[in-house]
C-alpha cells in the first residue's frame, strides 16, 4: 500500500497560508434609532469574546 503520511501536515500548510489574520481596528458610528448606543461610535473590538454578528448594507436612492 502506498500512502503518503505528509499530507495532513500540507493540508495545515495550505490551509493556513489562505486564513485571513487580524484586520486594524475599525470604529463606526451606531446609526440605529432603536439602539442603546445610538450616535456613538462602535467597534467589533467592543463585542470581544461575546456572541456577535456584524452586517454592513448600502442603500441608494
Amino acid at each position: 500500500m502506498n500512502t503518503c503520511p505528509w499530507w495532513p501536515l500540507l493540508a495545515v500548510v495550505a490551509f493556513s497560508a489562505f486564513a485571513a489574520g487580524p484586520v486594524p481596528d475599525f470604529r463606526l458610528q451606531d446609526v440605529n434609532i432603536r439602539s442603546n448606543r445610538e450616535g456613538r461610535t462602535v467597534s467589533p473590538r467592543d463585542y470581544n469574546y461575546q456572541v456577535a454578528g456584524f452586517y454592513f448594507a448600502t442603500a441608494s436612492t
